[in-house]
């Protein structure tokens, strides 16, 4: 298949994708959406979509066989640049060509999921082999989310999820690909920095600040970047800063004495919580806590 790779996010695994695009008559499979773009006149020629299906073609994803594949991109004469689903939209409205290739679209999100214009459609399922996501109007079980448009942040939310991350038994993939680090000397360890960005309203950030002050993990190699712009949550309301037994840095020590580069400080923006703050040797603790 075809796919774009910054946003989408496999919610099954590929032998589910095959199996679901064997089981149709195409040629060529893409993504379908609700909205017609980017020209605006095509629902006068777009062919009917089945009822409830979405009718316009999105080239975010397509999966087919390679000859039918090979018969569209030898079409393409165009800039790198050009808009690809006008491309293959074009061709897709060309019937003889849309007969001749096999040429279809994923009306009932089976395979591809589209979220720009589809998030109410869409609900997270914990089932027994793995999280899904589900979409209720159709009640399919799409392999691949893509967020498309103004989504990234719902795929983003998602990918906590799917498929193999958070859920109400504990965390799916936490603890694969993981390296053992006992008795590795601290300045072998690799330096990580955390960074924390509090953009909306967010119950439980007490609890969560306190989770990262308790890592298991020496604090000369931990970095933190914390970036709060909701007032309510403005660090003096419940949470203090307070040195730690070892310094936590924001980036690695290259030297320098008091007040030089590895010394630790804190620098804030102006304005009750619209403020962006670095801390460098210091840890988190809460107000009156040891």
């Amino acid at each position: 298949p075809s796919l774009p790779s910054y946003d989408v996010v496999f919610a099954g695994p590929p032998k589910e994708l095959l199996a679901k695009f064997r089981a149709g008559l195409w040629g060529v499979l893409f993504a379908a959406e609700g909205f017609c773009w980017p020209r605006r006149g095509w629902p006068r020629s777009t062919p009917p979509s089945p009822p409830g299906g979405k009718p316009f073609l999105n080239s975010g994803g397509f999966v087919g066989y390679a000859p039918a594949l090979w018969a569209l991109v030898e079409r393409w004469h165009y800039r790198d640049d050009d808009d690809d689903q006008l491309f293959y939209t074009q061709l897709y409205l060309d019937r003889e060509l849309r007969e001749q290739l096999g040429l279809g679209l994923d009306h009932h999100s089976r395979i591809f999921q589209n979220l720009n214009g589809a998030l109410d459609e869409v609900r997270i399922r914990f089932e027994p082999g793995g999280n899904r996501v589900r979409n209720e109007v159709s009640g399919s079980w799409p392999v691949v989310i893509h967020g498309n448009g103004p989504t990234k942040v719902a795929l983003n939310s998602l990918g906590n999820y799917v498929p193999q991350g958070w859920s109400p038994g504990g965390c799916g993939d936490c603890d694969s690909d993981l390296r053992p680090l006992r008795g590795t000397p601290a300045e072998a360890l690799p330096w990580v920095l955390i960074g924390v960005f509090v953009a909306e309203p967010t119950p439980f950030l007490p609890q969560f600040l306190r989770r990262l002050r308790e890592l298991s993990y020496p604090r000369e190699r931990l970095g933190l970047f914390l970036h709060n712009a909701v007032p309510g949550h403005a660090l003096p309301a419940g949470l203090a800063l307070a040195p730690p037994p070892a310094p936590l840095q924001l980036r690695p020590p290259r030297g320098g004495g008091a007040g030089g580069r590895g010394s630790p400080r804190a620098r804030h923006g102006k304005g009750a919580g619209r403020e962006l703050s670095m801390y460098e040797g210091r840890g988190l603790r809460e107000r009156g806590g040891a």
